[in-house]
């Protein structure tokens, strides 16, 4: 029979971790009134495992918590913060190799047992290295950042080392991303949404706009020259990002949807026309001069983005261009 363990560190605990190390209760017992070693919610004390490998990779293998706050000073959308991830590692060994036994449980938690889950809860003194694989390693979720399942490797000290790689360039990014959040005033950061987030993402994660040259950007596909247009708008004020536009150029490629995809460029400039033929239309029927100057002002901005995008068109095409 095989059986299932997960914990979750925090960034600072899994540098001082030791993958190759065994798996051992990291704290001393309590010793309860029948002088039975315990923990402090009074169940036996030892290594607990599953014989349930799905609680562990939904449960205690995973990630479910914000992680530490990088500048608590920080704050938006209510409450949340810029964190660092935690690391979650899920392993499985053999029943046997392990002498696992039944725990005892107080009775005032068995109806948590196995955490809900089908299944039983084994314990053992200790987990000896050679006894154990590690079957999945993740890091968490964070504002820039997707949850991220690393390649697992025999070498469990390259694994660390890679781990610490990503975590630490995660790190950075963060970093930068708060230097820009503190630039922000704090009506803005109060009403910081996910929609937000979601083209901050873009900008400041991995391969962000903010890491980039206009030539990086690959625009051998649609996609690519969606990023390209998008690079041009963020590129216009770095220090004051149109995530309104952003969002609204967003908002036109998914009217795409069903349009086949090798109509999708020229489908994509019709949909910019007629934004700039709609404020053209706004110019003509206003008028208050304040109203009808915001409009002219606007124009200008949507006319550019239309000839960006016929200039990121006519690259591609260039490219496109076989030499036999």
């Amino acid at each position: 029979m095989k059986l299932y363990r997960g914990i979750h560190l925090s960034f600072e605990e899994f540098i001082n971790f030791d993958l190759n190390a065994d798996l051992i209760v990291p704290y001393e017992p309590i010793i309860d009134d029948q002088g039975r070693k315990c923990v402090a919610d009074g169940n036996e004390y030892g290594v607990y495992m599953t014989d349930n490998e799905q609680m562990v990779l939904d449960v205690y293998g995973k990630v479910h918590h914000q992680g530490s706050k990088i500048d608590p000073s920080i704050s938006f959308d209510g409450n949340q913060s810029v964190c660092i991830p935690e690391i979650a590692i899920a392993y499985e060994m053999d029943k046997d190799k392990v002498n696992a036994r039944k725990p005892f449980i107080t009775s005032i938690l068995k109806g948590h047992y196995n955490n809900g889950f089908m299944g039983d809860e084994w314990i053992t003194d200790k987990v000896s290295k050679e006894d154990f694989r590690i079957i999945r390693l993740m890091i968490g979720s964070d504002t820039l950042h997707e949850e991220e399942v690393i390649p697992l490797t025999h070498d469990y000290n390259a694994l660390k080392e890679e781990v610490i790689k990503i975590m630490k360039e995660r790190i950075e990014r963060l970093k930068v991303f708060i230097a820009y959040l503190k630039t922000l005033n704090p009506k803005t950061l109060r009403f910081m949404n996910s929609v937000d987030l979601s083209q901050y993402k873009k900008i400041f994660g991995k391969n962000g706009y903010y890491y980039l040259k206009e030539e990086d950007i690959d625009i051998s596909t649609f996609d690519g020259v969606i990023d390209a247009l998008r690079y041009f708008v963020y590129s216009q004020d770095k220090e004051h990002i149109d995530l309104s536009t952003l969002r609204k150029i967003d908002m036109l490629k998914l009217e795409l949807k069903n349009v086949p995809i090798n109509e999708q460029e020229d489908a994509f400039d019709q949909l910019l026309l007629n934004e700039v033929n709609s404020i053209k239309k706004r110019i003509a029927e206003a008028d208050n001069p304040n109203v009808k100057l915001n409009f002219e002002k606007r124009l200008v901005f949507w006319q550019s983005l239309l000839n960006k995008y016929r200039e990121i068109l006519e690259k591609k095409k260039q490219k496109d261009v076989k030499i036999y």
